[in-house]
C-alpha cells in the first residue's frame, strides 16, 4: 500500500513538472511549423497584406511573393528571417497557438526601422489563399520595404 502511494504521488508530481515546465516542449514536438500557412502582415504606416509561406522541413521557408529565408522552432515559440531577394533581415517572431492551426507574432525590419504584427493560419492552398485575400495595395512584401 505503501508503494502505491509513493508510486502514484510520483506521478502526480512528475505530471506537475511536465506542465509547468516542459509543457510548451512537449506542445513543440506534436505542433510542428511545416507546412502552408496564410499569413496577413500589417507593417506600420500600411494596410494589411497576406502571402502563403511554405516552411520547409529543413529549415528554410519560401512565400508566395518570391521571398525566402530561414526559420526555427523551440516549443511553440517560433522565429523566422527573411533572407532574400528583398526586404531581407527582416525578422519575424511569435508562438504557435494551442492546437497548432495558428500562429501569431511580431516583426522588424532592422535596416528601415519598421515594425509590425503577424497572424497566420496552416493548410490554407496557395491557390485559395492568394486568390481570396489578395494583397493590399500599398502594402510592402511581407519582408520588409
Amino acid at each position: 500500500m505503501k508503494k502505491r502511494r509513493l508510486a502514484l504521488f510520483a506521478a502526480v508530481l512528475l505530471s506537475m513538472g511536465l506542465l509547468l515546465s516542459g509543457c510548451d516542449l512537449i506542445f513543440g514536438l506534436i505542433f510542428t511549423l511545416p507546412g502552408d500557412w496564410s499569413m496577413d502582415y500589417t507593417w506600420s504606416g500600411h494596410s494589411t497584406g497576406n502571402t502563403v509561406v511554405s516552411f520547409n522541413a529543413n529549415g528554410t521557408f519560401n512565400t508566395g511573393e518570391g521571398q525566402y529565408g530561414t526559420w526555427k522552432q523551440t516549443g511553440l515559440d517560433i522565429s523566422f528571417t527573411y533572407t532574400g531577394p528583398s526586404g531581407a533581415n527582416a525578422q519575424y517572431s511569435g508562438k504557435i497557438d494551442f492546437g497548432g492551426q495558428t500562429m501569431e507574432g511580431t516583426m522588424v525590419d532592422p535596416d528601415v526601422p519598421t515594425y509590425g504584427t503577424w497572424i497566420a493560419v496552416k493548410g490554407s492552398s496557395k491557390s485559395l489563399a492568394k486568390n481570396a485575400a489578395p494583397q493590399a495595395p500599398d502594402a510592402p512584401p511581407a519582408g520588409g520595404k
